[in-house]
C-alpha cells in the first residue's frame, strides 16, 4: 500500500453498487471515498463484466452470478385496453420502462418512448442473455424483437414472485416485491 502512495498510481480498485455498501463508500485498499464510474465508462464496465460473467458461466456449466443477468418472474399488469393477447410474460430477461428513446451512446433502445404525450413505453423480454447479444443490433436500432413486448402507457404496475433489484438510471434500488410506476404532474423549470 505505501509504494502505491508512493507512486501515486490510482487505486485499482472497482467501485459497484455491492462494494460501496460493503466498505462503507470507502476504498478498502487506499482508504479514499469510493467513486461510481458513469456515462459511457460504466455502460462498457457493465457489458464487458456481463459478457465474460455469462461465457464463463457457459463454459463452466453453471449459473452466471450477474444480478443483471438473472432472470426475474414476475406478472405485469397494464391499464385497462392495454392487455396484450399473449403478454406480458411471467419470465422476463429484461423490463425496461423509459420516457426517453434514446439511452445513451446512440442506443434508441425504447423507439415509442415519445410517441404520446403523458405516456411511457414498456418493453419487456423474455430473450435469454446470448438471444439478446444476437439481436443486439436490432434493440440498438430500436427495432421490434422476437419474445419482445411493447406498449405505450400511462401506468403499470409490475409483482415480482420475490425481492428483486431494480436499477433507476443506473442506480440500485432496494429488493421489492411490487412496483406501480406511472407518469407524475409535469415539471416546470424556471430560470432567470
Amino acid at each position: 500500500d505505501e509504494a502505491l502512495k508512493a507512486q501515486k498510481l490510482p487505486c485499482r480498485f472497482t467501485c459497484r453498487a455491492d462494494k460501496a455498501a460493503r466498505y462503507n463508500g470507502t476504498c478498502p485498499k487506499c482508504g479514499k471515498p469510493l467513486e461510481k464510474a458513469l456515462g459511457k465508462p460504466r455502460a462498457i464496465q457493465v457489458i464487458r463484466e456481463a459478457l465474460w460473467d455469462e461465457t464463463k458461466a457457459l463454459f463452466t456449466f453453471r449459473r452466471s452470478h450477474r444480478i443483471l443477468t438473472a432472470p426475474v418472474h414476475a406478472e405485469i399488469t397494464l391499464p385497462e385496453g392495454f392487455d396484450p393477447p399473449v403478454a406480458p410474460f411471467m419470465t422476463h430477461t429484461g423490463i425496461m420502462v423509459s420516457t426517453v428513446e434514446d439511452m445513451g451512446m446512440g442506443c434508441r433502445a425504447m423507439p415509442y418512448a415519445r410517441r404520446e404525450p403523458g405516456k411511457f413505453m414498456l418493453r419487456s423480454t423474455s430473450l435469454s442473455f446470448w438471444g439478446l447479444i444476437a439481436n443486439g443490433l436490432m434493440l440498438w436500432n430500436g427495432l421490434p424483437l422476437a419474445k419482445t413486448f411493447d406498449a405505450v402507457v400511462t401506468s403499470l404496475a409490475i409483482k415480482y414472485h420475490e425481492p428483486t433489484v431494480r436499477t433507476l438510471d443506473g442506480d440500485f434500488l432496494a429488493p421489492s416485491k411490487h412496483d406501480r410506476i406511472e407518469i407524475g404532474p409535469l415539471l416546470e423549470f424556471i430560470i432567470g
